[in-house]
């Protein structure tokens, strides 16, 4: 309660019967500009809110609460990197649990995911990969960023994910083919010509 008294748009949440609740949280859709959170630590609110939200045991009071943060973009950065961390996790249970809260949390949740396509841990890797496939034009972003200071591995990871993503993954593929590092045009090359691949065996 001392945490949803400091933080006014509810982020604290309860699962009831009747489904996802919040406390004094906005409408839906809600612009949280007449709202003064300047005075606000949102970093030292970060474990508190993983543990009364994001590892809840019920999945609406997670996703609503992910769901709250997103409206807050680059604010709820200290959140999205605390879960991704999260999915350096030894059950995959959590990667799972991570990935798909910070997939409803749009931008600020893929470049958090992105950081993990080159993770040693290759379900790691994987869960990051198929949670960015399913975030459209945000995930596409985020995977495209991967190829300027990532890691080969974490390119590697990212232009399989485009892949998976149809027209738009293709289309950003095709804008690396022409970048300055050898490296990332070969892995955009073979990954589009798996995609070309993919598109005339059909479904």
């Amino acid at each position: 309660q001392a945490v949803s008294a400091r933080f006014p748009v509810g982020i604290l949440t309860r699962c009831a019967p009747g489904g996802f609740m919040t406390d004094l949280a906005p409408a839906p859709g809600e612009a949280f500009a007449d709202l003064d959170l300047t005075d606000l630590d949102l970093a030292s609110l970060v474990p508190a809110v993983a543990e009364e939200d994001f590892e809840h045991h019920c999945p609406s009071v997670r996703h609503g609460a992910a769901k709250t943060l997103r409206q807050l973009g680059p604010m709820a950065a200290p959140f999205a990197q605390h879960l991704a961390a999260k999915m350096d996790h030894h059950d995959p249970a959590m990667h799972r649990r991570a990935a798909a809260a910070l997939e409803w949390m749009g931008e600020e949740g893929a470049y958090a995911l992105a950081s993990q396509l080159g993770n040693a841990d290759y379900l790691v890797r994987r869960t990051a990969m198929e949670a960015l496939s399913q975030m459209g034009a945000e995930g596409a972003a985020a995977l495209s960023g991967a190829a300027a200071g990532g890691s080969r591995e974490a390119w590697a990871s990212a232009s399989e994910a485009l892949c998976w993503m149809g027209e738009l993954g293709a289309k950003t593929l095709a804008s690396h083919l022409e970048d300055a590092s050898a490296d990332v045009r070969l892995l955009a090359a073979e990954a589009l010509g798996r995609c070309s691949e993919a598109a005339a065996a059909g479904p």
